[in-house]
């Protein structure tokens, strides 16, 4: 399983923000002022059962191991926190993008399925047995 680092997935956060130019580096202070957003989401999204983030790195922001099964829709859930930050207006697709991947969060989250069959062994009979005869004995 492939990890991403705390800064690849706040710098996806920025693109979905349309903050930065595809294929131009961010600056210092953008990727600052997302950091300081990043580290609240991460909790409330532990506090709320919706998902937990093993290691989120630090802030800085420096390492960090985040599945890449959960990276687009963190992304998205991040970048719907901290339009606000940015003093962007409240947008329509943002809002739909952070639902949908609170969905897939909370997918993504969730135990396995316990409904496991058990096997019975193939030398125990499965025929129906004689009932006992109270009449006759």
């Amino acid at each position: 399983m492939t990890t991403k680092t705390r800064l690849e997935l706040i710098i996806e956060a920025l693109d979905q923000l349309s903050i930065i130019v595809p294929g131009q580096a961010p600056s210092a202070t953008i990727i600052n002022k997302m950091d300081e957003v990043f580290d609240p989401v991460v909790e409330m999204l532990a506090v709320l059962d919706i998902y937990y983030v093993d290691d989120p790195g630090e802030i800085g922001p420096i390492d960090g191991a985040i599945e890449s099964s959960a990276f687009l829709p963190l992304g998205a859930y991040l970048a719907n926190a901290a339009a606000s930050k940015f003093n962007l207006p409240a947008d329509a697709k943002l809002k739909a993008l952070a639902i949908e991947a609170e969905q897939t969060l909370r997918t993504l989250s969730r135990p396995t399925s316990t409904r496991k069959f058990l096997q019975t062994d193939p030398g125990i009979p499965t025929g129906r047995r004689a009932r006992f005869n109270f009449t006759t004995g």
